[in-house]
């Protein structure tokens, strides 16, 4: 249930905003690489009080730095047009942050036997699912378009 509420979160976010998936999904990585050059920030989270019940402060500093990046990016990255392609980079902007924090959150979660068959799965999958969102994160960002330089060549 906490996973499909931050999936949705993060979709809603992603969408409202309209913000690509490929610089989100680079702010993703980005993340993942701090949270594991920053392995002592527990013990900072837990030293100003903040505490979340059934969550180990380790495991809530990993996850808020993997989303950190992307999250500062949801704000102001660089926005599709609305449309299709907005609600299929939401989703994928999700399922990536998801994929990154079955890592710290699955085993501290209390899952069913569906979900854990879920997260299972996705951890067998991982390193597929990895490849492929950043590789589609990579096309992403490619295609961004610039604006064009009208009256290129002329002098003003």
């Amino acid at each position: 249930m906490i996973i499909l509420a931050i999936a949705a979160l993060l979709f809603g976010l992603a969408f409202i905003t309209k913000r690509r998936f490929g610089v989100l999904g680079l702010a993703l990585c980005a993340g993942l690489v701090l949270s594991g050059t920053l392995p002592g920030l527990g013990n900072v989270i837990s030293s100003m009080g903040v505490v979340v019940p059934g969550v180990h402060p380790d495991v809530l500093a990993e996850s808020l730095l993997i989303l950190l990046p992307s999250l500062v990016l949801v704000f102001g990255g660089p926005r599709y047009q609305p449309g299709i392609i907005a609600i299929i980079s939401s989703i994928l902007y999700a399922a990536f942050a998801i994929v990154l924090l079955l890592g710290p959150l699955g085993d501290v979660l209390d899952l069913d036997a569906t979900g854990e068959r879920i997260v299972e799965a996705a951890r067998g999958a991982n390193t597929l699912l990895l490849s492929g969102l950043v590789v589609l994160s990579l096309i992403d960002v490619i295609l961004m378009r610039t604006p064009a330089h009208h009256g290129k060549g002329k002098k003003h």
